[in-house]
């Protein structure tokens, strides 16, 4: 089991202070552009849900069709 979880963890990046700034950068635009999206164009609670979905799964799409993974240089 031990072996198993070495390989496992191994495979899971680090979680670095720069990934948990990312995260609350992106979490807090995604969340004020959806706002935007129900409250300042109107569009109502359901039309913004299926907006970001339709958004996400585009953006997944593309991801998962790239020849390789679109990672930032660095």
């Amino acid at each position: 089991m031990t072996d198993t979880f070495s390989e496992l963890k191994a495979k899971v990046p680090q979680a670095t202070l720069l990934f948990w700034v990312l995260k609350m950068i992106s979490t807090t635009v995604g969340e004020t552009g959806a706002d935007w999206i129900n409250f300042g164009l109107g569009f109502g609670l359901t039309n913004t849900s299926v907006i970001s979905a339709l958004f996400f799964l585009c953006v997944l799409l593309f991801q998962l069709r790239a020849p390789h993974g679109l990672a930032l240089p660095g």
